[in-house]
């Protein structure tokens, strides 16, 4: 339902006409009389309270704290649960003689981070896991970090096939040349007797 006339253009011949008949709508509708306040009531005081200042100017604040907390969610889940790579990897640190809370630690002594990402390897090729999967079960790393050490032991294991191959072609091949040069020594001994 509406109030107000409709203002079609057509009633106007021109742009004054128009402007007259906002004004009288203008002056109509400022004579209506405003709402009186009930009575009894009492506006609540209002307290002065001094402008706070961010936390940020005062103390040093992690915004990526959700996430710090997230990923700890994540890794404290998988440790509840208890997993049998889990207790492959802990076999696996008595057997190397490293602490299993380094492993899974923050450190990046060359020693303890080459068998983290041994260990991660033979976890991914052993039992299946995905990379975030791995990531979070070794201290909650990211998955990026578990796909680095499995591409880079995949690519030692390669470089590392290539030269024990030579080497044990070589290794044939001394032994053929050595069981030559007997046949020859011991047939020049037969020909000088």
């Amino acid at each position: 339902m509406n109030i107000l006339p409709r203002i079609e253009a057509r009633k106007y011949a021109t742009g004054a006409e128009i402007i007259a008949e906002a004004m009288r709508r203008k002056a109509r509708l400022a004579t209506i009389p405003k709402l009186e306040k009930p009575t009894g009531y009492v506006a609540p005081k209002r307290k002065h309270m001094a402008k706070q200042c961010p936390l940020w100017e005062f103390e040093a604040i992690n915004f990526e704290q959700h996430v710090v907390d997230y990923r700890r969610h994540l890794w404290l889940e998988v440790e509840r649960q208890g997993s049998p790579a889990r207790a492959y990897v802990r076999a696996r640190c008595e057997e190397l003689g490293v602490p299993y809370a380094a492993i899974m630690g923050r450190t990046r002594v060359r020693k303890v981070s080459d068998l983290r990402q041994l260990l991660m390897w033979e976890v991914h090729s052993k039992f299946g896991l995905s990379y975030p999967a791995i990531g979070r079960m070794f201290g909650g790393r990211d998955h990026t970090t578990a796909l680095y050490s499995v591409s880079k032991i995949e690519a030692e294991r390669n470089s590392e096939a290539s030269v024990a191959q030579e080497f044990i072609a070589r290794k044939i091949l001394m032994r053929e040349k050595a069981h030559q040069y007997r046949e020859l020594a011991r047939s020049r001994v037969g020909a000088d007797v």
